[in-house]
């Protein structure tokens, strides 16, 4: 269950007064991996109502930092990332991958709800932090963990983040009321090869025949467009039609490193 009061409304009208096209973008992009979202959050038994939290903290955002250095459609810190084993360096951040992003998302606030039995305490403590509401249930003087009387303690990031959940829940389910839409994306298909040496999105592009946007927009978790040199290999999605051509190039999408220099750190930062 839900609950409604004054705050709840207030966030919800930031979709009803006046249509927000930013909003417009998140929903299409949340959409488009609801039925994996649906399955990790089902996986994890974590209720798949929680997905939608994407929206709330995000807005769905998977190319670039938010505040306080999160990152993702669940917004991890690196502190909570690193913990459930995602790869963060230079190059890589696998907060930015969704599935990847979403599997940490549900470890962490199991854990959390184990110390509050209530999922919209856990979702608070999340983004809030433990300290803040400790401190704000001692402000509260609350001895029975009433919610409610726990939040209006909290700062005002912390004491919003239930109820912008709550009107993003909303929101994905009336947004046709309110004059949105959804545009889906023609169906794309596509596959996983392995990145065996360093190489850059810039010479996959070229020598495979695929738009630059769209290899950054299906790689989101590359932050510099460039796939490096690891002990583990890494793997990006490429269209399904390229695949074979990617094998039949062989080592021609690795020949990344005779560029020249200057040349290369150019691209890195394109």
């Amino acid at each position: 269950p839900l609950d409604f009061n004054d705050l709840v409304e207030e966030q919800i009208e930031k979709y009803t007064k006046v249509k927000n096209i930013n909003a417009e973008q998140s929903l299409n992009a949340f959409m488009m991996y609801d039925d994996r979202l649906i399955q990790v959050f089902s996986e994890n038994e974590v209720p798949v109502e929680l997905r939608y939290a994407a929206l709330s903290m995000s807005q769905c955002n998977n190319s670039s930092s938010q505040a306080g250095g999160r990152e993702g459609f669940y917004s991890l810190t690196y502190r909570v990332a690193k913990k459930h084993g995602l790869r963060i360096t230079n190059y890589v951040d696998e907060r930015r991958n969704v599935q990847k992003s979403a599997e940490a998302f549900c470890n962490e606030i199991k854990q959390i709800y184990t110390t509050t039995n209530d999922w919209k305490s856990a979702l608070t403590i999340y983004v809030g932090g433990e300290v803040e509401w400790n401190k704000a249930k001692f402000m509260a003087n609350d001895y029975i963990n009433d919610f409610w009387a726990i939040n209006k303690h909290m700062s005002h990031e912390g004491s919003t983040v239930y109820p912008a959940y709550v009107a993003a829940v909303y929101f994905a389910h009336y947004y046709q009321m309110h004059g949105y839409r959804l545009e889906p994306e023609e169906e794309y298909i596509t596959e996983e090869v392995p990145i065996l040496r360093h190489t850059s999105f810039y010479l996959l592009s070229t020598t495979l025949d695929i738009e630059k946007n769209k290899l950054k927009e299906l790689n989101p978790t590359f932050k510099k467009q460039v796939v490096p040199q690891e002990s583990v290999p890494y793997t990006i999605r490429i269209p399904a039609d390229k695949v074979s051509l990617f094998y039949a190039k062989g080592d021609t999408v690795y020949s990344y490193r005779n560029v020249e220099p200057e040349t290369e750190k150019e691209l890195e930062n394109k």
